[in-house]
C-alpha cells in the first residue's frame, strides 16, 4: 500500500523441496519510491531465503525494470529463452539462500 492504495504484491510459491518460486505484480506506483521498495521487498526476500535454498521464476526480458529489481536483489539472470504459450523471450532467474 501507498498513501492507502494497493500499488502491488508478492509472494513465493513452494511446491516441496527446497526452492520456491517468487513472483510480484504491480503498478508503475512501486517505483516512485525505489529506496523503500527496495528496503521493503529485500526485508522480505531475505526471510524466504532463510527458509528456502532458492528462490526463481521467470521474467520477460521487455520488462527492464524488473530485471533491474532483481539484479540489485542479489538475483541471476539467465539468457532469453522462448516461455510459454507463445514462445516469447523471457530470463530464467534464481538467488540461492541458506534456507533447509
Amino acid at each position: 500500500m501507498i498513501d492507502g492504495v494497493p500499488e502491488g504484491i508478492f509472494g513465493v510459491s513452494h511446491h516441496g523441496g527446497m526452492s520456491a518460486e517468487v513472483w510480484m505484480l504491480g503498478t508503475d506506483g512501486l517505483t516512485r519510491d525505489p529506496k523503500v521498495f527496495f528496503a521493503e521487498t529485500s526485508r522480505i526476500m531475505d526471510g524466504w531465503l532463510e527458509q528456502f535454498a532458492i528462490l526463481h521464476n521467470f521474467v520477460d526480458d521487455e520488462n527492464e525494470v524488473s530485471k533491474a529489481w532483481l539484479l540489485k536483489s542479489g538475483f541471476t539472470l539467465g539468457e532469453p529463452v522462448p516461455y510459454g504459450v507463445s514462445q516469447l523471450p523471457f530470463r530464467y532467474f534464481y538467488r540461492v539462500g541458506t534456507g533447509v
